[in-house]
């Protein structure tokens, strides 16, 4: 579980200062936050995966990808794409991590 300190509220879900950016797999939202810490906020619902140890094998995924992120101070919002077939762990993690940084990188 991320720490309470780490997660992006629900509330911040919504703000449209994002930027994005959209794989066969998932969208990936990255906006700079004036904290210094990152939050890390990630939705996959049931229409994306049916199982939920499936759903919780991806958000542990995608977790460990955002705990490697040099920059501080981002907020970070993943989507995984409804009924997209999703790739192996180390695609999905190449993917992530070369989206989380390019987007970082544009802030």
């Amino acid at each position: 579980m991320i720490s309470r300190v780490s997660r992006l509220p629900y509330e911040e879900f919504r703000s449209r200062d994002y930027r994005e950016m959209v794989t066969p797999y998932f969208s990936v939202k990255v906006r700079r936050n004036s904290l210094g810490k990152n939050r890390f906020g990630i939705v996959i619902g049931i229409a994306a995966v049916k199982s939920a140890a499936r759903r919780n094998f991806w958000r542990r995924q995608a977790k460990s990808v955002f705990l490697e992120a040099s920059q501080k101070g981002i907020d970070v919002l993943i989507i995984l794409r409804p009924r997209a077939m999703l790739p192996v762990k180390s695609i999905f993690r190449k993917t992530l991590a070369d989206a989380i940084a390019s987007l970082t990188q544009r802030l």
